[in-house]
């Protein structure tokens, strides 16, 4: 009925203070140097505003792009091996660092709703990477000038990581005596241009270009927000499977994404413990 995506939400005011293109797409390198540059040159900006939510955003994307796998695959198994999680969290430690984010110490005060973090209400962070159904949430006044571009992808990458999500799934049973039916019901519901503006973006963003394009006609969702999904569409990685986002792993990756930010613990030992812990719960999962 809608899509969800991952994208980067940007200041276009603060773009424009540092002399960032706004056709820039970012991979990790460039993120790491711009984020330094800025860092140095105003301590009390930093290029990328994160919760925890989404550094694990960055986390997964950051791994999967260099293993060109899934999270965690449809069989229960690790999508990366050891150096490849060592790399990833080695990565979160240098953003943490050198100030392309914000010490964890004022992040975790906000851990779950960057949106509300005095860094970002205060128009210190730049980017952010986060899911296309949170913009409006980010707009915290008509001051705030924002706009989506792609998420990061390496330059070498096996895949983009770039996920797209339907916000609900409908479907036609093959058992129903009214296929024909139903089957014009959805094709009203998607492409009748008084059926798109009665639903508007109540089931999230229209997952048809007639429907995206309509909405921003009306004025009924942010172009921005029509932008980051067709981008997501443009560059989707491997679809991400469900075990990939069961919320026991990612407690466990949580907790050390908070641990490097922190500083109580290395990249090593942090990838030692997940793997470690994710293959007790994988196993349990499995029997499940």
């Amino acid at each position: 009925t809608g899509l969800n995506g991952s994208t980067m939400i940007y200041n276009k005011d603060l773009y424009d203070e540092f002399n960032i293109p706004h056709d820039t797409v970012w991979d990790w390198d460039m993120l790491l140097e711009v984020g330094k540059e800025i860092h140095q040159k105003d301590p009390e900006k930093h290029l990328i505003g994160v919760d925890l939510p989404s550094t694990l955003l960055m986390l997964k994307a950051y791994v999967n792009q260099i293993s060109g796998n899934q999270w965690v695959t449809d069989d229960y198994e690790m999508g990366f091996d050891r150096d490849t999680l060592v790399k990833g969290f080695t990565y979160l430690k240098e953003l943490v660092d050198n100030g392309v984010v914000e010490r964890y110490e004022q992040m975790m005060l906000f851990s779950e709703k960057y949106q509300d973090s005095p860094s970002w209400t205060n128009k210190q962070a730049i980017v952010s990477p986060q899911w296309i159904s949170v913009m409006s949430a980010y707009k915290k006044d008509d001051t705030f000038n924002l706009d989506t571009t792609r998420f990061p992808v390496a330059k070498d990458h096996k895949t983009t990581s770039i996920v797209v999500r339907p916000s609900q799934v409908l479907s036609i049973s093959n058992n129903s005596k009214n296929k024909e039916a139903a089957a014009e019901f959805l094709n009203w519901w998607y492409n009748d241009e008084e059926a798109i503006e009665i639903l508007g973006d109540v089931r999230s963003v229209p997952p048809t270009v007639r429907g995206r394009e309509k909405l921003v006609e009306l004025d009924l969702i942010d172009p921005a927000v029509a932008k980051g999904v067709d981008v997501a569409l443009e560059n989707i990685g491997l679809l991400e499977g469900r075990i990939s986002t069961n919320v026991e792993l990612e407690k466990i990756t949580k907790d050390e994404i908070e641990k490097i930010g922190f500083g109580q613990t290395t990249p090593e030992e942090a990838a030692d413990t997940m793997i470690e812990a994710y293959t007790k719960k994988l196993e349990e999962l499995k029997k499940q």
